[in-house]
């Protein structure tokens, strides 16, 4: 049984570097699931794996070009759903945007809490480079599930929460 921290990607280096630091001696590898358009539509460079691999050599990187979808939303799901497809049997997944970072206490108290099929995490909400906090709202984005559960990632995301960071 592997941990796999699995986000979506899109140039976000600093949240990277956080993520990579803050999961070190825990996670088994990250994997970045970064796609070859924007949601919108427009194409886009992929970040090259030698770069990636210079923050941590357990970075393994799928590029998404299945692009079926016509509309944003849909590009997201599709991207976010192809994660599903990148992890073996028995693994537990971190599934989140990498911008969406859980504390590494959360972590530790999930994977070593009560048996659970998915667990959802209570993440802060910050706007501009974490300077600006909306302390009337958390999102639940963020959730770690056993590999064999996934079915449609995108649908995680709607899971009530079972332990709160």
């Amino acid at each position: 049984m592997s941990i796999v921290d699995a986000f979506l990607y899109a140039g976000e280096r600093e949240c990277l570097e956080i993520r990579v630091r803050e999961y070190d001696g825990l996670v088994d590898r990250h994997l970045v699931m970064e796609g070859t358009t924007t949601f919108q539509g427009p194409e886009r460079a992929v970040t090259p794996l030698d770069e990636l691999r210079q923050i941590s050599p357990k970075i393994d990187q799928a590029i998404f070009t299945h692009w079926a979808a016509t509309s944003p939303w849909e590009r997201e799901q599709d991207q976010r759903n192809a994660i599903r497809d990148c992890v073996t049997p028995g693994d537990w997944c971190l599934i989140s945007d990498a911008d969406e970072i859980v504390r590494r206490e959360a972590l530790e108290a999930a994977l070593n809490g009560p048996p659970a099929r998915c667990v959802a995490f209570d993440l802060e909400q910050f706007y501009y480079r974490l300077n600006l906090k909306d302390e009337a709202e958390t999102v639940l984005t963020a959730r770690l599930i056993r590999s064999e559960y996934i079915t449609r990632v995108q649908h995680l995301r709607r899971l009530k929460p079972q332990l709160h960071e």
